[in-house]
């Protein structure tokens, strides 16, 4: 028996031209390129932490526009398939060599409409709030204690500082204590947003999130976005994991974007200079990390959960 079956076709006809492309169609041809490895022409690696979602009806994003056809050039390479338009048809050879890749593979459901955006935050936020608090208790209390008293303790904090911060790179004490005072002063000020996040979040539609960030074609709007001093948005990407379509967040990567969006929020010099899943991240200098957002985040994680690897956010989504 097929894995899947389609009630129309579902990609750009010829690289150009929109096809039924039903979301629950794109749904299964997602699921199946996501469980098919990239040696076998699919997109598995690619997706292995988080699949694309399914556009709207009568629109096949780039995304996967672009992960069809390579999947039918790979095939066609290996003389599989002698013609490729870039759609994959009820009935036809790209959808029957998926379905003998797959096996007997049950796909998943119809994904459902995701819940509000805001309300998913809201719901998220006692965790995000435990963790500012976490954070923020713990730096005081590493502050206030004594040299050799509780250094168990000592060597966590010193440890998450090293992370997120970089503070194995301060050498003067002063400027030891003023970074300090100086991320305490921040994650206040995240709690605070999160006090008034009935004025400061709000929700966007999809096609709203990618009007607002400008986002190019071949890409969807981000989960949650910020600009400072003026609102925290979250678009329909924002909403709990679904392991089965290996879409949204799981508890602590959603209470990170909370934390991550807020420090946008309440920090004028704070880009995103690196993410806490980017090599980069591990090289910044403390100056770029005071004002990172994802320093902010990954410290409170570190210092709730008890360990650094693996992170949360958007490298191990599901967490």
């Amino acid at each position: 028996m097929a894995a899947i079956s389609l009630s129309g076709p579902v990609g750009k006809r010829n690289r150009v031209h929109q096809v039924a492309n039903r979301p629950e169609d794109q749904a299964k041809v997602l699921w199946a390129l996501a469980s098919i490895p990239s040696s076998e022409g699919g997109s598995g690696d690619e997706w292995r932490n988080a699949v694309p979602l399914a556009g709207p009806a009568g629109v096949c994003n780039d995304i996967l526009a672009d992960a069809i056809w390579k999947f039918q050039s790979f095939w066609k390479a290996r003389g599989v398939f002698h013609v490729i338009d870039d759609v994959v048809d009820p009935g036809m050879h790209t959808l029957a060599k998926m379905n003998e890749l797959l096996g007997n593979d049950a796909p998943p459901g119809p994904t459902p409409a995701p819940p509000d955006p805001k309300t998913t935050a809201e719901a998220s936020k006692p965790l995000a709030s435990a963790l500012v608090m976490g954070a923020q208790t713990a730096i005081l209390r590493y502050v206030l204690l004594g040299l050799g008293e509780d250094p168990d303790f000592r060597a966590k904090v010193d440890a998450a500082l090293n992370h997120h911060f970089h503070f194995d790179d301060v050498g003067d004490a002063a400027d030891r204590s003023n970074k300090l005072d100086f991320i305490v002063r921040n994650y206040v000020k995240v709690q605070t947003s999160f006090v008034n996040s009935a004025t400061i979040w709000a929700s966007r539609t999809r096609a709203q999130a990618i009007a607002d960030n400008n986002t190019p074609a071949d890409k969807e709007p981000p989960p949650a976005y910020a600009v400072f001093n003026s609102y925290v948005r979250f678009s329909p990407h924002f909403r709990p994991w679904d392991p089965a379509r290996r879409v949204g967040q799981g508890p602590y990567t959603a209470a990170m974007i909370l934390i991550h969006e807020s420090i946008h929020y309440c920090d004028k010099y704070g880009p995103d200079y690196a993410y806490e899943w980017q090599s980069a991240y591990d090289s910044l200098s403390p100056a770029a990390a005071m004002h990172n957002p994802s320093s902010y985040a990954a410290f409170a994680a570190e210092i709730r959960r008890g360990v650094d690897k693996p992170r949360p956010g958007s490298g191990n989504p599901s967490l």
